[in-house]
């Protein structure tokens, strides 16, 4: 990949290519399933990915839509999400949504930034699922701040799923380097740190 800047060129990595595999129409490998954005291995990513794939994802997803059938509708399942989204704007005297976002990305900066180690994810873990019953106690006066409520539920459930991927894959790459498999007695001569990881050496 080539990217250009107002001053410079120069080659460029991260995000590009690296995610779930989806074609020229952003579909996934399972029926029905869009993937764009960071998500999905596409030349680049980033906001024009996100934006172009966005795009290409919600149009095939629509075309989609309109050649099944679809399900009945569960009143009852779309009565408990209707309850437990505005559960806040009924609920006085519980803790700001502000608060309890403050309190989770704090959470996530301290077991979740790299370099990893396996124990502090496996507490972040621990930590995440406690934020429950914090989630359970949130309270919004308006309309606005239900939104905020729902992102904590949000961040919640992404930090969760970043903690279980990490402690599930035995490679490092980019910032996402995990302690438990580089090699301490691997160096160069350069003294560069290199780990052996699924028969391929990275620099770290």
């Amino acid at each position: 990949m080539v990217e250009m800047h107002i001053s410079e060129i120069g080659l460029c990595s991260g995000h590009s290519a690296s995610g779930v595999w989806v074609d020229e129409h952003a579909r996934t490998t399972v029926p029905g399933l869009h993937a764009a954005g960071d998500l999905a291995c596409v030349p680049h990513n980033y906001m024009l990915g996100a934006f172009v794939y966005g795009r290409l994802a919600g149009e095939s997803a629509a075309r989609h839509c309109a050649e099944i059938e679809l399900p009945a509708l569960d009143e009852q399942q779309v009565a408990r999400e209707h309850a437990r989204v505005s559960a806040p704007l009924l609920r006085s005297g519980g803790l700001p949504p502000a608060q309890v976002e403050y309190k989770l990305r704090r959470m996530v900066n301290d077991y979740l930034q790299p370099p990893k180690v396996t124990r502090k994810m496996e507490i972040g873990l621990s930590r995440f699922e406690q934020i429950h019953e914090d989630l359970e106690q949130l309270s919004a006066p308006g309309p606005h701040e239900l939104m905020r409520a729902m992102e904590v539920h949000a961040i919640r459930d992404c930090a969760e799923m970043a903690a279980r991927a990490s402690l599930y894959r035995t490679e490092s790459r980019w910032g996402s380097t995990t302690t438990a498999w580089i090699s301490p007695s691997a160096t160069t001569a350069t003294g560069s740190a290199i780990r052996s990881c699924r028969n391929r050496a990275t620099r770290w």
